[in-house]
């Protein structure tokens, strides 16, 4: 940890006069605060780049002078990328020094730790609001606290074993790479030939997560005695968590806590009564009362549907699960106007299909981002780092780093995983769900925009991709849903910075696209 009011270190002038511009660079975690208050250097002034563009605008949503929440502060003279931006590493002491003195200048804070590819900064008198401070530093992405808060949990997620390292299958081994988003395959043989008795598997940033069934405490701490520490000839980390990442199951719905949620605006127009169409992000609701947002509308050959997050009408098909595909069940409503009915599950996934009536119309055109779906993007397109962005009635537009990937696999093909790569099943055969995995910045909520219950379903979508800074938002790429249950670990575990999506691997691999008409 450095702090500025202890560091006698001299900066040199030319470093000292940072020069904010484009970012390039990236490593892993390097657990080293840095107090920011003694070093003497020439303050700049801030100017950050934004990604602010002129769009139409939702009647209650919030907007900022400037969205600085999804613009990124970067600068000339240094990144935590590597030239080839493949990789994340440490920046020189110096560097650190400079960057310490420019953000207490501009944004107060007083203590910063390097813990890649997460920035974290502590904030005297608090954090600004979000929508004054970038999202992303450097390349890193910005974590931003009130001073003496704790470090967010899933900084480091699970716990290390405490054998001798192990190692592992060339062929396997050669996928695995820091911030390089390996294939199904890879993390599904990591899991049926070195750890058979897990359920599932991650991958985030520069780190595999095995995920074992949970036990009680001291069954837990036995097992992690016999579990290898890392891998002896792969540049990844490895640890295990008791029971699943997410902390909620299917069955296991919680009621939202009212003083998160009272004080927080979101637009509950009738798009549909108002304009004759609805949109990406407009409010949905169910016949219970619960609400999410719209995801985007599919088609497979002269059938069109609109995706929706199942879980929001899960009480009525634990209920009555005979009833899915009868109209008159699972009913959809957008604003006052009744527009159809939830028909059909996708799997094991939280994505439902639904159908509209006759007569409603609904646009893939984002209200609050200058772009619509255009294209179902695999998660094995999609980079570690990529950034995204969804839409939804309570947040306006919201960015999102992809970290990584997580998958739980179908209960008998671990035995089959064991052969020849070329002997394996095709996709989907062998995996119950796929995941993104995704970090937000801010493990606590204090202004706009907002991420809480009812952003699930909103359809994430590539706004850049990381290995070669190019723009993907004109593209359209949807990789997924936003997934309820990381929702409710946010609400009701504080201080988390992962979310997960369910990709849209299960629909393309059904036939689905998405609708052009």
């Amino acid at each position: 940890m450095q702090s500025l009011a202890s560091s006698t270190t001299e900066v040199h002038e030319h470093v000292s006069c940072l020069t904010p511009a484009k970012a390039r660079r990236r490593k892993r975690p390097s657990l080293s605060p840095i107090k920011a208050t003694s070093i003497k250097t020439t303050p700049i002034t801030l100017k950050p780049r934004t990604q602010s563009e002129t769009l139409p605008q939702k009647p209650s949503a919030p907007q900022p002078e400037e969205d600085l929440a999804t613009a990124s502060l970067d600068f000339d003279e240094f990144s935590f990328w590597d030239a080839e931006r493949r990789t994340m590493h440490g920046i020189s002491g110096s560097h650190m020094n400079a960057l310490a003195s420019y953000l207490c200048a501009n944004y107060n804070v007083v203590v910063l730790q390097e813990s890649l590819p997460f920035l974290i900064l502590w904030c005297e008198n608090g954090p600004p609001l979000s929508n004054k401070r970038p999202f992303l530093i450097a390349g890193c992405i910005a974590v931003w606290l009130g001073e003496g808060d704790p470090v967010p949990p899933d900084i480091c997620v699970g716990n290390f074993g405490d054998l001798d390292p192990i190692a592992i299958d060339d062929n396997i081994g050669g996928s695995l790479k820091p911030y390089s988003m390996p294939d199904d395959k890879t993390l599904c043989r990591v899991l049926s030939e070195y750890f058979p008795e897990a359920d599932g598997i991650a991958y985030i940033s520069h780190t595999i997560v095995v995920e074992f069934p949970r036990s009680d405490e001291d069954s837990w701490y036995r097992r992690l005695l016999e579990l290898p520490s890392s891998f002896l000839n792969v540049a990844v980390g490895l640890s295990y968590t008791n029971g699943p990442l997410l902390a909620t199951e299917f069955k296991q719905l919680k009621a939202p806590n009212p003083t998160t949620l009272k004080t927080i605006e979101e637009d509950d127009s009738d798009y549909v009564k108002n304009q004759g169409c609805f949109f990406p992000g407009s409010m949905l609701q169910a016949k219970s009362g619960d609400q999410i947002s719209a995801g985007i509308a599919v088609q497979k050959g002269t059938d069109s549907r609109l995706t929706v997050a199942f879980h929001c009408w899960g009480k009525e098909f634990l209920e009555m699960p005979e009833n899915l595909g009868d109209h008159n069940h699972f009913t959809i409503t957008q604003g006052e106007t009744l527009v159809g009915s939830v028909i059909e599950r996708i799997g094991f996934t939280d994505i439902g299909l639904a159908k509209l009536k006759d007569g409603v119309s609904f646009s893939n055109q984002f209200l609050d981002l200058p772009t619509s779906a255009k294209k179902l993007l695999p998660l094995d397109e999609v980079g570690v780092m990529d950034d995204f962005l969804f839409d939804s009635f309570v947040t306006g537009r919201q960015r999102v780093k992809c970290l990584g990937k997580r998958i739980l696999m179908k209960g008998k093909s671990k035995a089959v995983l064991k052969g020849k790569p070329d002997d394996l099943p095709g996709p989907g055969k062998y995996i119950d769900l796929r995941q993104g995995v995704y970090a937000t910045n801010s493990p606590e909520i204090h202004g706009y925009p907002k991420v809480r219950e009812g952003v699930c379903g909103s359809a994430l979508v590539r706004s850049k991709r990381a290995t070669d800074g190019s723009d993907r938002l004109e593209e359209g790429e949807v990789a997924g849903f936003m997934h309820w249950s990381d929702l409710q670990l946010k609400y009701y575990v504080s201080g988390n910075l992962m979310c997960f999506a369910d990709s849209v691997d299960p629909l393309i691999e059904e036939g689905w696209e998405v609708a052009h008409r």
